[in-house]
């Protein structure tokens, strides 16, 4: 009985605690210093982060300007590109030029090339397209980046 006991503390003891979560892809510091970024140029619209990669692919850098957020993923020396810019069409138009529609958890996604994309209407009313790139990623690999996209 003694021995059970013990094995129980010890298990509950050594069991991953509940509700605790994994740090985010795109460091919470980089996603505050982003967004103060944005809102000086008054496109908050543009704050998207993916909050999954591909296998092996972590965050290194973050460029935001008045067109875009440019996040880079890398796993060795290769790299993977996140953007999100504005759309210059409507919503229904973001497919336009697309080679390949794919449907990734449930959401639509658009391809051509090494380019996989979707577009969002934002908080401000505003067309978001996000993008993805990568050499050598499947389009599964990228539209799963894309569709993991949250407004930070």
């Amino acid at each position: 009985m003694r021995t059970t006991f013990v094995a129980i503390v010890l298990a509950l003891a050594l069991a991953p605690v509940a509700g605790a979560t994994a740090a985010p892809l795109i460091p919470l510091e980089q996603q505050s210093q982003m967004k103060q970024i944005l809102s000086s140029f008054g496109f908050n619209d543009l704050a998207y982060v993916p909050t999954k990669a591909p296998a092996n692919y972590t965050y290194q850098s973050n460029v935001v300007n008045s067109t875009q957020n440019l996040i880079t993923l890398q796993d060795g020396t290769a790299v993977t590109y996140f953007t999100a810019k504005f759309f210059t069409g409507k919503l229904n138009n973001c497919g336009k030029g697309s080679q390949v529609k794919l449907t990734i958890a449930g959401i639509t996604v658009y391809s051509k090339g090494a380019d996989v994309w979707r577009c969002v209407s934002a908080h401000g009313g505003k067309v978001v397209k996000i993008d993805g790139t990568g050499l050598g990623l499947s389009r599964e690999d990228l539209g799963t980046m894309i569709v993991s996209a949250k407004h930070a």
